[in-house]
């Protein structure tokens, strides 16, 4: 492959003790990017449990998923975005064989996109509210959308949020995370996108959201790492959350 993929991740200003959740890994040589968001926890007796369960799931995702993938290239048969499900609900039963190990009332999770890049075509697989964009020098393509939307739309309980609503799939307000359910397998959106040479696909947490949206595509197009650090740092309030971004191109364009 001839990609770069560069990214840059924020710790959030939400509390002193609370560490960046946010998890991402660039294979170049394979084409495979995966961007990961763990959920927030409970403060333990006033403390942010740190190491964070979130991110040490969003880790295992990560690691288990890019395996998968990687024997893929050498013995799968399947079509690539079947084999990208196939990998991602691998990774949600490796986050199960963790939780088993712990007891937990409310388990540990992550959200996120899986892309992999083959033959000029971007295939993805997400879940979540982390957000995917092609973006070419006169237009912008978002290849995911946020999962959480309508939760934010009504007043729910914390209670509700997290065992009436996650990873059901029948509820209105369903969204999904990847905690090990099997019902999160429902939530896993996938699609394939045709990219030029000369198109830059950008990932990045919600927390990135709102400063990516204040962007033209010009911008959107024009933006570097350097950019992406001036830009977060611009929109790091004292209750800013954890913000990663990943700018992928083809080099030498």
């Amino acid at each position: 492959m001839n990609l770069e993929g560069k990214y840059i991740s924020v710790r959030n200003t939400r509390f002193p003790d609370k560490p960046n959740e946010d998890y991402c890994l660039c294979d170049n040589a394979n084409g495979i990017y995966i961007l990961l968001d763990g959920v927030t926890r409970d403060k333990i007796q006033g403390k942010y449990p740190n190491p964070s369960p979130a991110l040490c799931v969003s880790e295992l995702f990560a690691f288990s998923t890019h395996e998968f993938l990687k024997k893929a290239l050498v013995n799968y048969s399947k079509d690539i975005l079947s084999t990208i499900r196939d990998a991602m609900k691998h990774g949600n039963s490796c986050i199960a064989s963790y939780n088993n190990k712990d007891k937990y009332t409310f388990m540990p999770g992550t959200v996120g996109i899986v892309l992999w890049v083959r033959d000029n075509v971007a295939y993805s697989g997400f879940i979540g509210d982390c957000f995917g964009r092609i973006v070419s020098s006169n237009n912008s393509i978002l290849f995911t959308r946020c999962q959480t939307e309508y939760v934010h739309k009504r007043e729910y309980t914390t209670h509700e949020i997290r065992n009436v609503i996650c990873n059901n799939v029948k509820h209105p307000a369903g969204y999904g995370v990847l905690n090990g359910q099997e019902n999160a397998l429902d939530f896993i959106e996938l699609g394939e996108h045709r990219i030029a040479k000369a198109d830059k696909i950008l990932l990045y947490t919600d927390g990135f959201e709102k400063a990516i949206n204040t962007l033209t595509t010009n911008q959107l197009y024009d933006l570097t790492i350097n950019d992406a650090k001036e830009l977060s740092q611009s929109q790091n309030d004292e209750n800013a959350d954890d913000k990663t971004i990943v700018i992928i191109s083809y080099k030498g364009c």
